[in-house]
């Protein structure tokens, strides 16, 4: 049975915690992680070709940037529907779930920490799932308020030189994965009775790089949505030094078009591409249904303006570049139970 990690970019160095792993861990480790996102990005990798089958255990690493995202104007609840989303999808397929937590420096530090923590304990037990919090079991092993900020290299990494620190997050990994069990099957919390799908059968290109391969489509595109639900993520690779967003389209044969807007503008303190989970539900009405024949088309931003932006983004395009480097590599849905049952 494999073991599969997704989360951020804790978990991507090669010399970080997960360097510590094959300490306490005899199977070999198959990153699916993805800096700078959530666990919209970690629906889209568990369903990617790649992904976990019955009997694998999935490590979920994206507490750290999850609460990031909630400091940044992130709905709390939307992350949580997605986290609860993904803990159904190792249900549905069997997978096990083993939550390794992780906390920003300012949260760290801070008297009280958000209540994001509580929640997310809150779900994970309502699964009968076993977590490890690496602050609160820091905080209980030493005896102290707080872990030392020089425990941190910046505001968003724990100190790869720390190796007592690694060691200690490696240990804690490897005790909840010996442990880790399918969620229970209880009715949904947050969400309805449903599941998710990924469609990018439109790509006819692949991405890569030494840290993931994704099949894509260059804008612009147009595909029938093929199933029936709820648009929920656009995953896109965002390029530097482009001033671009998209725009997207929605034709439904049995009610009126749908249209949105979405920024893929990174900052300029980061250089190169970048794989963001688009979070549909966010932007306006946030309830974005298409049929079997709804007829999708993305094209690239024409107008400036403000546009949706992710964490990382900009919102504000002064001159969107009409034929960007930008790829489209897949729209998560959300599908009724007995729609696929």
């Amino acid at each position: 049975m494999a073991i599969f990690l997704i989360g951020g970019s804790n978990s991507l160095f090669s010399d970080g915690w997960v360097n510590y792993l094959k300490g306490h861990i005899d199977s070999e480790i198959q990153n699916l992680s993805i800096g700078a996102s959530t666990s919209l990005v970690a629906i889209f990798r568990f369903l990617s070709e790649d992904g976990p089958a019955a009997g694998d255990t999935v490590i979920w690493e994206y507490a750290l940037n999850e609460v990031t995202h909630e400091t940044k104007g992130y709905p709390t609840e939307t992350l949580l529907r997605n986290l609860e989303r993904l803990l159904r999808l190792c249900r549905e397929r069997g997978c096990k779930f083993a939550p390794v937590i992780m906390c920003p420096k300012v949260q760290e530090l801070a008297e009280v920490r958000s209540e994001y923590f509580t929640l997310i304990h809150q779900l994970f037990d309502s699964y009968g799932i076993e977590y490890f919090d690496v602050s609160s079991e820091y905080r209980a092993l030493h005896n102290i308020e707080n872990m030392p900020a020089d425990h941190y290299s910046d505001r968003a990494h724990y100190n790869k030189e720390n190796v007592d620190l690694m060691e200690f997050c490696a240990a804690g990994c490897g005790r909840i994965v010996k442990t880790a069990r399918v969620p229970k099957d209880i009715p949904p919390l947050r969400t309805a009775q449903t599941t998710m799908r990924v469609v990018n059968d439109f790509c006819d290109e692949t991405f890569g790089n030494r840290l993931l391969q994704l099949p894509v489509a260059t804008l612009p595109v147009e595909f029938k949505a093929g199933i029936a639900g709820k648009l929920i993520g656009a995953i896109t690779l965002c390029f530097p030094d482009e001033d671009s967003g998209v725009l997207m389209r929605v034709k439904n044969p049995d009610q009126d078009n749908q249209r949105l807007r979405f920024s893929t503008m990174r900052r300029p303190d980061v250089n190169k591409p970048m794989v963001k989970a688009i979070c549909l539900e966010n932007i306006r009405h946030g309830d974005w249904q298409v049929s079997v024949n709804s007829e999708i088309n993305m094209t690239a931003a024409e107008r400036p303006g403000y546009y949706y932006a992710e964490p990382a983004l900009k919102a504000k395009l002064k001159n969107p570049k009409k034929a960007p480097n930008t790829k489209i590599a897949g729209l998560v849905v959300e599908v009724p139970i007995e729609s696929v049952a």
